[in-house]
């Protein structure tokens, strides 16, 4: 419900103080995204049932081990994918529907930060759905919608669409981004929160600097599809460098990256 409430009052104050035209144009970037999230719905939501099992079977301890692989896998996935789509979404919007139905690159860049700030999110919400924790942050829903309501009044006055689409991300950084993972910490794992918490700062902030390098790396490369392919080259490869340099000794990293090596050689032994 709060969903539906937040999308519904960013189409309308687009609608009254931007003009239907503009409500157009935005539903073209969220198509493109819909259909990310969908796809990536079907991996993030392949763990729910894993994830009640092991919560029956395992201790917190190795339930909280689990979660920081997997939260951290969505991060890279999640970040990858708004380190490129910041650069190359409006090359599949002008492909698809034109010239004329581009927003600025301010408001992509906001678009994109809060496609990021929902994605790290998912894992937390697949280990909600399958420990069943609704009913201790039924709240923060509500809170939610009225947040977003509010600041996007008060943001679209100077910032236009940018001020609210930014106040949706905003809202989930004052409410369910922090409230989502302080019950699952709280609950499930019985521990504080306060460490994550701090990790994901770190994480916003480098995927900040992630979507700031590829702009500025891609900024004078041209719209043909020789350049966008260079362009999604570029953002690949300063991510995995910026990723490496920042998270590289961490022990979610070490894991994943030996788990990729391990499979690598067992596909080889196969080839």
């Amino acid at each position: 419900l709060a969903t539906v409430i937040v999308r519904s009052t960013d189409n309308l104050i687009m609608s009254a103080f931007d003009g239907l035209a503009t409500v157009g144009i935005y539903s073209n970037y969220k198509l493109v995204l819909m259909n990310v999230n969908n796809l990536l719905g079907h991996v993030t939501g392949a763990f729910t049932a894993s994830i009640g099992n092991l919560n029956a079977l395992e201790g917190r301890k190795r339930v909280y081990e689990i979660f920081r692989i997997l939260d951290f896998a969505a991060f890279l996935l999640y970040g990858y994918l708004s380190g490129g789509l910041v650069t190359l979404i409006n090359f599949f919007i002008r492909m698809i529907f034109g010239e004329e139905y581009l927003f600025s690159m301010t408001v992509v860049v906001i678009i994109m930060a809060e496609f990021f700030i929902s994605g790290l999110r998912q894992m937390g919400l697949q280990f909600r759905e399958a420990l069943g924790l609704f009913w201790h942050d039924r709240y923060k829903a509500l809170a939610e919608a009225i947040i977003n309501l509010v600041v996007s009044l008060i943001l679209v006055r100077r910032f236009g669409v940018a001020g609210i689409i930014g106040a949706t991300g905003l809202a989930r950084l004052c409410t369910i981004f922090w409230y989502e993972p302080k019950v699952l910490f709280h609950r499930t794992f019985g521990r504080s929160a306060a460490a994550y918490f701090k990790a994901q700062g770190g994480l916003l902030l480098l995927n900040g600097a992630v979507m700031a390098l590829s702009l500025l790396l891609c900024a004078r490369m041209g719209n043909t599809l020789m350049w966008i392919i260079l362009k999604g080259i570029t953002c690949a490869a300063v991510t995995a460098l910026l990723y490496t340099l920042a998270l590289g000794r961490t022990a979610e990293y070490r894991w994943m990256l030996e788990k990729g090596r391990s499979f690598l050689r067992k596909w080889r032994k196969k080839a």
